[in-house]
């Protein structure tokens, strides 16, 4: 299930709040800004509250399109937001080159932040939608049989595979002690699935994965799993993140 652990729900929106230029001789400016997506915000900094910034620098074609971009700074390091900011930014078109400029490079720096609004402290809504009877919770735990470890998971939807060999190291060894084993994973997602069939009338799940998995079944997962996750250990793996590791400028926001 492609969903982020935990109660309280996750910060998965990166904002930009506009830049200004350092340019060569002949300026530039946006003739369409660069747009993020929830999807750019780095999953495990989004998940552990953590904003940061990164400057990028690009050369500009003479179609005004963003050219060898490359993040000069970043922080924090390590945890994506260098390569979402060059992926944010290569989406904008700029002024095109005067047809008498002068052949010269043109190009920019431009700072993209990426700020988490204020943590909710409320605890998640309690599940209001039906109860499942025996067939539906037996549906959920036929296909809770194909759940793996949570340290494979979150391995996965955090992508810690792109962090540094030793943060990534320390961070599962975090997960493995703090969330829990499979049996435990297994009990929470068969109740997941087991309320989403219960929704949708159903006693199991359908033979063939449905044509509206990601649009329609994955929303109602995540949704029917709020208040199954506990927050606590989401709350110590960041304080013992952040005890060791830069967490950026909102170091001191408690999730």
């Amino acid at each position: 299930m492609n969903r982020a652990i935990g109660a309280a729900g996750f910060i998965l929106a990166a904002f930009f709040s506009g830049a200004s230029f350092a340019t060569t001789q002949e300026p530039v400016a946006w003739i369409t800004r660069p747009v993020p997506t929830p999807e750019d915000f780095p999953p495990f900094a989004a998940a552990m509250n953590i904003g940061g910034w990164v400057e990028v620098n690009c050369l500009v074609t003479s179609e005004g399109l963003p050219n060898a971009c490359t993040a000069m700074r970043a922080r924090p390091d390590g945890l994506g937001f260098a390569e979402a900011a060059v992926r944010i930014i290569e989406r904008a078109r700029l002024t095109p080159a005067a047809p008498d400029a002068s052949p010269e490079k043109r190009e920019f720096t431009v700072r993209v932040p990426f700020n988490v609004p204020p943590f909710n402290k409320e605890g998640p809504t309690p599940w209001s939608g039906p109860t499942p009877n025996a067939a539906q919770m037996e549906g959920g735990r036929r296909f809770a049989r194909r759940s793996v470890e949570p340290v494979v998971r979150l391995r996965r939807h955090w992508r810690l595979g792109q962090m540094p060999l030793e943060m990534r190291r320390t961070t599962e060894g975090w997960i493995v002690e703090l969330f829990g084993n499979l049996e435990t994973e297994r009990q929470r997602q068969s109740l997941v699935m087991a309320r989403v069939l219960a929704l949708r009338e159903l006693d199991a799940l359908p033979p063939k994965q449905p044509d509206d998995w990601s649009e329609a079944w994955t929303p109602q997962l995540r949704e029917a799993g709020r208040d199954i996750y506990p927050r606590e250990p989401m709350i110590e793996l960041r304080r013992r993140y952040c005890a060791r590791y830069d967490c950026g400028p909102t170091a001191g926001v408690t999730p």
